[in-house]
């Protein structure tokens, strides 16, 4: 149990009645919400307390199980940890008052171990914002496979490396021009954080914020991964970045070379409509094949265009 780690087992329970399920029968998964009241994806994992820059203690949330749902029906189902691990956490934790949160610190490290399994290989660089805790970011970072957070905010970011972590990338554009300030001033947070940019207005910006800060800022190009059919007349993912084709991340990474001050030190991508979205849907079959196929397509484009990019931009 590491600091503001507490381990509790919340008597939480999800069920819904057997019988036929919404839209002329088709079935869902159920799902499940923490007690902040945001949805979770089930199968999500174990969350802890919030202990944030800005927060108050946290209240705590569920474990997030999956949940097999049958086809056209819905099924029963229960959130409730096992009898025995339950007495074990209400013996544990029988002189704390609640809310509370459940940490399995056990469940924590097999479903790290499972994900260093899985990425054969390949660092694991952590989501703060789906981790919001510092004992647990700590602790998973201290496992092998897994390097650097990838952060929500920049105020997050300078906050993180405070705290001693060393590697972390801002997951989206700022334009707090008050932590920028303190990025450009500070010689550990700039060589611990690295922001996204996408757009040479974005570097205008973070200048402008210096304030008289010396500091290089290191900064990181974000790559759209949205697939784009007939002439690009249909898209198919988020555009989360303007920067799509190779000669347009190029130029961005000229437009970096150029600035005094910035240094270019990565691309990142996520693709979205791969990664998020479910392809074995219950009860649409029709609707699953094509999600694969569209993601087979994805995947195909992304890795030849990926490669052009990262040709492109070294080039620069």
């Amino acid at each position: 149990e590491g600091p503001g780690v507490r381990a509790h087992a919340l008597p939480v329970s999800f069920r819904s009645p057997t019988g036929p399920g919404p839209r002329g029968g088709r079935a869902r998964r159920l799902g499940c919400r923490s007690l902040y009241g945001v949805p979770a994806s089930p199968g999500a994992g174990v969350r802890g307390p919030s202990l944030w820059p800005g927060t108050s203690p946290g209240r705590g949330s569920v474990r997030f199980l999956p949940l097999p749902i049958g086809r056209g029906v819905w099924q029963a189902a229960s959130m409730t940890a096992r009898a025995a691990d339950r007495a074990r956490y209400d013996r544990a934790t029988a002189h704390l008052e609640a809310p509370f949160a459940l940490v399995d610190l056990d469940a924590f490290d097999a479903n790290a171990d499972d994900l260093v399994r899985r990425a054969q290989g390949k660092p694991i660089r952590v989501a703060s914002k789906s981790v919001r805790c510092r004992a647990l970011l700590e602790r998973v970072l201290a496992r092998p496979g897994f390097a650097g957070i990838m952060s929500f905010t920049l105020a997050e970011s300078l906050w993180l490396a405070r705290e001693g972590f060393e590697d972390v990338l801002l997951a989206y554009p700022s334009t707090d021009r008050a932590a920028y300030a303190e990025l450009a001033a500070d010689p550990k947070l700039a060589a611990a954080v690295t922001v996204m940019v996408d757009d040479p207005a974005q570097l205008r910006l973070i200048d402008a914020a210096r304030e008289g800060g010396t500091e290089e800022i290191r900064v990181c190009l974000e790559l759209d991964t949205s697939l784009r059919l007939l002439g690009g007349r249909v898209r198919v993912g988020a555009r989360r970045s303007p920067l799509h084709a190779p000669a347009q991340l190029a130029e961005m990474a000229r437009a970096v070379a150029r600035t005094p001050g910035f240094r270019l030190v990565g691309i990142m991508a996520y693709e979205g409509h791969v990664a998020g979205v479910g392809d074995k849907l219950a009860g649409r079959p029709l609707r699953s094949r094509t999600v694969r196929l569209m993601q087979a397509a994805a995947r195909r484009e992304l890795a030849a265009r990926r490669a052009e990019v990262v040709r492109a931009v070294r080039a620069v």
